[in-house]
């Protein structure tokens, strides 16, 4: 996945790639990391967000909160399917529900 820009933007100094993520050393990363941030949470470098790293490996990595929570989702949508599909049982009170949702 390559890093996306708009029209005019500068790229950030010191972003790689590197496998499937836009990469960027930690210390490249701190002397831009509010820039970094907001293109993150713009969607500049996709679904995958940018890994940061230390001597070419990476140590963490840099996602817009949105995207984890669709992944956690569709986590558990595909959990439910599974369980579906071995006969497992986990049904859901009503009651469990409502507490799960905070609306008591």
């Amino acid at each position: 996945m390559s890093v996306r820009r708009g029209e005019g933007v500068p790229p950030i100094a010191g972003v790689t790639q590197l496998g499937p993520w836009a990469a960027i050393d930690v210390e490249d990363a701190r002397d831009q990391l509010p820039e970094l941030l907001q293109r993150v949470a713009d969607g500049a470098f996709g679904d995958d967000g940018v890994a940061l790293t230390r001597d070419g490996r990476i140590l963490a990595v840099l996602v817009d909160p949105e995207k984890i929570e669709d992944i956690r989702e569709e986590r558990s949508l595909l959990q439910s399917e599974l369980d579906r599909v071995r006969g497992v049982d986990n049904a859901v009170s009503m009651k469990q529900v409502i507490a799960e949702l905070g609306a008591a």
